[in-house]
């Protein structure tokens, strides 16, 4: 099963499939497996990074430069509460992390938000001027 691995990925997901299905534990690739599903929780903690920095990047927009709002900043900061929504109802073990998630990556929210807004990085405050509720709660708007 490992060399299908490295040949054909997906022939290698529908045999690793039929056989825990079939609940084979020999023709299993284990190995294979153990990083593949650590792996997707790579991926869904990466998805929340991403969204939070989204988020966080549209709230600094919104709040320091109010002369520029637009629907299409609303949307986006909507959809990017409703994408934060979906991961944790998905994964609640996110919801205790997500303080921590916030302050590792408010500094690239702050980074994107300068670059858009033609501003120096330190004319935006360095710890991030929302609490965990506010960036959440789907009516606040700064």
């Amino acid at each position: 099963m490992s060399s299908l691995y490295e040949t054909d990925f997906y022939a290698w997901t529908q045999e690793t499939a039929k056989a825990l299905l079939n609940r084979s534990p020999e023709n299993l690739d284990w190995e294979n497996i153990s990083e593949e599903i650590e792996s997707l929780g790579r991926s869904q903690k990466l998805a929340l990074t991403s969204q939070i920095v989204r988020l966080v990047k549209h709230l600094l927009k919104w709040k320091y430069q109010s002369i520029r709002r637009s629907r299409s900043w609303e949307v986006t900061i909507a959809n990017a509460r409703f994408e934060i929504e979906k991961l944790i109802k998905d994964s609640p073990s996110f919801k205790p992390i997500l303080q921590d998630c916030v302050d590792e990556n408010y500094y690239q929210a702050v980074k994107e938000a300068a670059i858009e807004m033609c501003i120096g990085k330190t004319d935006l405050p360095s710890k991030c001027p929302f609490t965990l509720q506010q960036i959440l709660d789907e009516d606040y708007l700064p």
